[in-house]
């Protein structure tokens, strides 16, 4: 493995002492001079999932299974806000543990005992600013394909209508 290492150095070097050569010249006698870097490579490698024809395990779901699930959601699925906003909007939606829909009801009702205070100035922290109000409202496409944070601020400023 070294040897063709040593005389492409040698050609370039013409002999010169450098710590090219000299680390070169130390590996030569090591163990890992003779190990098969292919087995090797073949033992770390990341294994390729199971084909599609191999029969389903009952009652266990695969890691792999939920990946290619999540995989094909986000290909699916529309984002127009970046990452980050869009985090902050799912996370505040996730403390109502409901739809969508139920908490724009609550906001159109004005039922702000049911919201609550935190949860209000925390919704005021998220409503969109002027560029982002004008890329939600001339979205034209399908609306089931958005992302839930933006399906949520489009009806957030569709309420006001």
């Amino acid at each position: 493995m070294y040897e063709g290492v040593l005389e492409k150095l040698a050609l370039l070097v013409v002999g010169k002492k450098n710590i090219w050569t000299q680390v070169a010249y130390s590996h030569q006698h090591s163990p890992m001079a003779d190990m098969d870097w292919s087995e090797m490579e073949g033992l770390f490698c990341q294994q390729a999932p199971p084909s599609a024809h191999s029969s389903p395990k009952l009652g266990h779901r695969d890691s792999s299974d939920n990946l290619e699930r999540r995989m094909r959601k986000d290909t699916t699925e529309i984002t127009l806000l970046d990452g980050k906003r869009s985090l902050n909007v799912n996370i505040f939606l996730k403390q109502f543990r409901s739809s969508n829909e139920d908490i724009i009801q609550l906001i159109k009702n004005g039922e702000h005992d049911e919201i609550g205070t935190e949860k209000l100035k925390g919704l005021l922290k998220l409503l969109p600013e002027v560029d982002e109000l004008d890329m939600l409202k001339s979205f034209n496409g399908d609306f089931n394909k958005l992302g839930n944070a933006e399906k949520f601020l489009i009806q957030l400023t569709n309420l006001s209508k």
